[in-house]
């Protein structure tokens, strides 16, 4: 868990305004990011047994904090050690207070 990461994704000061169902997803993904917002790879299923939320609302608020430049796909690396099939999308936050 990353809280500087996590602080950052709940401040609406330093992210702007979003959706309440995009912010929970950006929280999600902070807590599994380093300090600095980088490295975050849960499934998308993951996410939602966590959140509550079914796994297509996960997806669109993907699509759309992608699209508000909030997160970007990092280090792909990180998951080859998964087998091909099963690798989720890694994610960087793009904080710009680190």
């Amino acid at each position: 868990m990353s809280a500087q990461a996590v602080g950052w994704a709940l401040d609406a000061r330093l992210t702007g305004p979003m959706s309440a169902e995009h912010r929970l997803v950006l929280v999600a993904l902070a807590d599994y990011a380093t300090p600095t917002g980088h490295g975050a790879w849960p499934a998308v299923a993951t996410l939602a047994e966590r959140l509550g939320v079914s796994t297509r609302a996960v997806r669109r608020s993907l699509q759309a904090l992608t699209a508000g430049g909030w997160i970007t796909k990092g280090d792909q690396r990180q998951t080859a050690h998964l087998r091909g099939d099963r690798r989720p999308v890694v994610w960087d936050l793009t904080r710009d207070d680190t």
